[in-house]
C-alpha cells in the first residue's frame, strides 16, 4: 500500500532554538501548510526532535514532557505569531489560524475558566467577615484593598448577567471535524 504524504514533510526544526520555541515555530509552519488539523504530540515530538528513522510512543516520558511545555509554547505562539495554541484531549494540538479561529475556539475555553475563577472568588469573599477583621497596621492595607477594589468586583460579579453576557450559545454544525 502506497504511504500517503506525512504532516511533518519539509520541517525543518531550528537546533539553535530552545524545545519550546521549536514547538510553537512547528505549530506555526503546520497552521500555514494545513490549516487546522491536529497534530498528536508523538508526531510532533518526532518533528521538532528532528527524528527520522522512529516515532516516540504516545505515552513515552518524551512525549509527556513535550505536552507539559505546552502552556509556555501559547505563550510564544501569542508573542511571535499571534496565534493561540488549541490542544483536544487525545487528539493534538494545533495553532489558531486566524481571529475568527481564535474567537471560536479559544475565547470560549477562558470564558469558562473566567466564570470558575469568579465562582471560587465569590466563594472565598463570603468566608470573609470584615467586622472581626482587627484593625491593625498589618492588616489596614488589606481591609483597604478589599473595600475599594475587591468588593465591588464580587459584587458585579454576582450579578446572574456578568457571565451570561460573555457566554454564547455554539451551533454544532460549526465545529471543526478531526
Amino acid at each position: 500500500m502506497a504511504k500517503g504524504p506525512n504532516i511533518i514533510d519539509g520541517y525543518k526544526p531550528n537546533d539553535a532554538d530552545n524545545l519550546t520555541v521549536r514547538l510553537a515555530d512547528f505549530f506555526h509552519w503546520v497552521s500555514l501548510k494545513s490549516p487546522r488539523i491536529f497534530v498528536p504530540a508523538n508526531i510532533a515530538c518526532k518533528a521538532v526532535m528532528g527524528y527520522t528513522d522512529h516515532t516516540p510512543q504516545k505515552g513515552s516520558e518524551e512525549v509527556k514532557r513535550l505536552r507539559q511545555r505546552y502552556g509556555r509554547v501559547r505563550a510564544v505562539l501569542r508573542k511571535k505569531y499571534e496565534q493561540d495554541l488549541i490542544v483536544e484531549s487525545g487528539v493534538g494540538a494545533r495553532a489558531t489560524v486566524d481571529s475568527a479561529d481564535v474567537m471560536k475556539k479559544s475565547e470560549p475555553r477562558y470564558v469558562q475558566k473566567l466564570d470558575s475563577a469568579r465562582a471560587a472568588l465569590v466563594a472565598v469573599d463570603a468566608l470573609i467577615d470584615v467586622p472581626s477583621i482587627p484593625r491593625t497596621p498589618e492588616m489596614l492595607p488589606f481591609l483597604l484593598n478589599h473595600e475599594k477594589n475587591v468588593k465591588p468586583v464580587v459584587k458585579q460579579m454576582m450579578n446572574p448577567g456578568f457571565i451570561a453576557k460573555l457566554l454564547r450559545q455554539t451551533n454544532p454544525e460549526d465545529e471543526d471535524t478531526k
